[in-house]
């Protein structure tokens, strides 16, 4: 049943995260661990952590996480997955334990994220208090604002451009009320580093959510979420699988046309600018035409890690 202002749901945010154990970010998974940790016990949200564990034969001695006072679930696997490969392991994980039917909203906080303090409880608020909204997105930076410094509690507003959402969105502030999530699906396991195409998974899977989106997207200009600024070398190295994400998009929604072509317009201007090289802008034209041709996301059978 669908949470209304009637029926609260039993939990608030399921958050998925993956790392690679012996990748040198641990200390960041602690960071954000420590900021849901703390907000579940000053705020009073409810809040689920998924957290699979790549490469984890060393994962004891990493991870010190007996202070954690948020229910933080383990998964673990020997080797290494795509990005995209890890958060459907997840995504089965939590529908097997029908935590979907639970949960008010989603999120995928990359290891090194994290939630400056009140966030949580903002989200819960927006997606409890507006039955309409479906999903919604924000800035991102390395000195991210607390939502009690912002004005308007972040200041989010109703989404008027579709460029705007593509500009914004990421893994780490897409936020999706869970029924939409489900509808959804997986993450295209042919994006994503790691995968055959790098990047692009979080994109597409957010413009799958935007196009099934029936209600209203929000948005705030204010970096509300903690992340690493952007660097410039991510242009080119995901250039492909954006391109990819906003083909496909493109497709299947007219709003979504001018995105592509602007997205285009800079693979040339990166090129043209010795930023993006032939082959990888060779490369980026095969994706738009995968992009184009193909409707349904690849997921290989899901099995439990």
């Amino acid at each position: 049943m669908q949470s209304t202002a009637l029926t609260p749901p039993k939990l608030d945010a399921l958050l998925l995260t993956t790392c690679d154990v012996q990748g040198g970010r641990t200390d960041e998974l602690l960071r954000l661990l420590n900021s849901v940790s703390q907000q579940v016990q000053e705020d009073d949200v409810r809040v689920i952590h998924y957290v699979l564990l790549q490469r984890s034969e060393q994962a004891a001695a990493a991870l010190k996480t007996d202070w954690v006072r948020h229910d933080v679930r383990f998964l673990q696997l020997p080797g290494r997955v795509s990005l995209s490969r890890a958060r459907n392991l997840m995504l089965n994980e939590v529908e097997k334990d029908g935590l979907l039917s639970n949960a008010l909203w989603l999120a995928f906080p990359d290891d090194d994220a994290w939630y400056p303090p009140g966030f949580i409880r903002r989200m819960t608020t927006l997606f409890f208090s507006a039955p309409q909204v479906g999903m919604a997105t924000c800035q991102y930076s390395s000195a991210p604002k607390a939502v009690a410094d912002t004005s308007n509690s972040g200041a989010f507003e109703v989404l008027t451009s579709s460029g705007q959402f593509v500009r914004t969105v990421s893994s780490n502030t897409l936020f999706l009320r869970a029924d939409m999530a489900r509808s959804v699906g997986f993450f295209d396991e042919r994006l994503g580093v790691g995968a055959p195409i790098n990047g692009g998974e979080d994109l597409d899977f957010a413009l799958r959510a935007f196009t099934l989106n029936t209600g209203k997207t929000l948005i705030s200009r204010l970096p509300l979420v903690g992340h690493r600024d952007r660097q410039v070398w991510v242009r080119s190295t995901y250039f492909g699988g954006s391109l990819f994400a906003l083909a496909r998009a493109a497709r299947g929604d007219v709003r979504l046309w001018w995105s592509f072509v602007r997205k285009s317009l800079v693979g040339i201007y990166l090129f043209a600018n010795g930023e993006l090289k032939p082959k990888q802008l060779w490369a980026s034209i095969r994706c738009a035409l995968k992009g184009f041709a193909t409707r349904t996301p690849l997921v290989e059978k899901i099995t439990t890690p």
